[in-house]
């Protein structure tokens, strides 16, 4: 994966919280929504944690909940998919 997309992340939250947004998907005005805002709870934040880790970004215990917006947690995911 070259890299994670707003994209992306919308497909693995539908898919491992099944989620659902007043609009059809994420988009850039969701951005910097908090995922509680979103409908998004900590267990939902925890199963996004392991899903990112099984593709190679993985989110220590102790950030799941700095990674509180769209745009963090893509940063993060990009950030650990990048060349180093």
């Amino acid at each position: 994966m070259a890299s994670f997309t707003l994209t992306d992340l919308d497909s693995v939250l539908r898919n491992i919280t099944g989620y659902q947004l007043t609009s059809s998907s994420l988009d850039d005005t969701h951005l910097d929504t908090p995922f509680d805002a979103l409908g998004i709870d900590s267990v939902g934040l925890v199963e996004l944690a392991h899903v990112l880790a099984n593709h190679g970004a993985p989110v220590p215990a102790e950030i799941i909940e700095d990674l509180r917006t769209p745009r963090l947690v893509l940063d993060h995911v990009n950030r650990h998919l990048s060349p180093q």
